[in-house]
């Protein structure tokens, strides 16, 4: 049921009107009718970073990882992977990771030429990325400033995360090239499993996923920072039989569909090494239009 007492809210995206979606453990969710963008309600009590991206989310399971430090293997292969798709559009340069954690999907770019800083809040994290990327940056992007700018900012998983969105691209924006791009992996609210799954739907987990986007918000959103998407697809993606089980037995207690899910995955090997089997995933690459923007004015 709708609670129509709450604050209207405000679409992070194109800045519309959003309307109550679903409530999830106590937090609302809402969508915006113009561009598909769910986010979590203007009235949702805020999270701090240290709060919720602690050692527990990397070492704890639930809607976090059960052992992150684990997945390394199939992390460096995810960045070797987009390491080579993106070999089809610019040459190897800077990168910056953005929540790039331990740095394993940074070393994978890092085997095809690309010079790669790690920006992740988690200290434990970073740590462990210092030993692997050229840089590791312990803080935030909405607090992030350099003087070299990045030929490509990765956001794999991140945008869902971001305290203040705006604030993070902004100074996404400041640490690119003029002709750089930007790399984002994320979920997709207007995706067949998210609109079967509704509420039950395994990515809404607050307070760690503050907003789930579609295509059309993703473009609409970084036409603000003069970015254009050039490619899109879905990723190939893996997971460990541990990360799988620990996340459907999360999500077990809120759905029929998960404790179904869950009690099949209970069989796999902890080791076992599983392709992601949804279609609620794309990867979208932009280039910055700057100069052409420049140019025009």
């Amino acid at each position: 049921m709708f609670n129509y007492l709450r604050v209207v809210g405000t679409c992070e995206a194109c800045l519309c009107e959003t309307a109550p979606l679903y409530n999830v453990s106590g937090v609302w969710y809402d969508r915006c009718a113009q561009c598909g963008l769910t986010q979590v309600g203007d009235d949702t009590a805020p999270a701090t970073v240290d709060d919720v991206y602690d050692d527990h989310y990397f070492y704890g399971g639930g809607a976090g990882y059960p052992n992150y430090t684990a997945e390394a293997q199939i992390l460096r292969m995810h960045g070797q992977r987009y390491a080579r798709l993106l070999s089809r559009y610019t040459r190897p340069g800077r990168l910056l990771d953005v929540g790039g954690a331990a740095g394993y999907i940074a070393q994978g770019f890092h085997d095809y030429g690309w010079s790669a800083t790690v920006l992740d809040p988690n200290k434990t994290m970073i740590a462990i990325a210092a030993s692997l990327a050229e840089e590791a940056d312990l803080g935030t992007l909405e607090t992030f400033t350099t003087k070299r700018p990045y030929d490509l900012v990765l956001m794999l998983q991140a945008l869902p995360h971001f305290m203040n969105l705006r604030e993070a691209l902004h100074a996404a924006r400041a640490a690119t090239t003029l002709d750089g791009y930007w790399l984002v992996e994320t979920w997709n609210s207007d995706s067949l499993t998210a609109r079967v799954l509704k509420a039950q739907w395994q990515e809404f987990s607050p307070p760690s996923v503050r907003r789930i986007f579609t295509l059309k918000s993703l473009d609409r959103l970084f036409s603000d920072y003069f970015f254009v998407r050039i490619a899109m697809g879905r990723p190939q993606k893996w997971l460990l039989g541990s990360h799988a089980k620990s996340l459907l037995a999360y999500k077990a207690t809120q759905s029929s569909v998960m404790r179904l899910a869950s009690s099949i995955a209970h069989y796999l090997p902890d080791s076992f090494r599983i392709p992601y089997p949804g279609e609620d995933l794309f990867w979208a690459l932009y280039q910055s239009r700057v100069r052409e923007a420049g140019s025009s004015s």
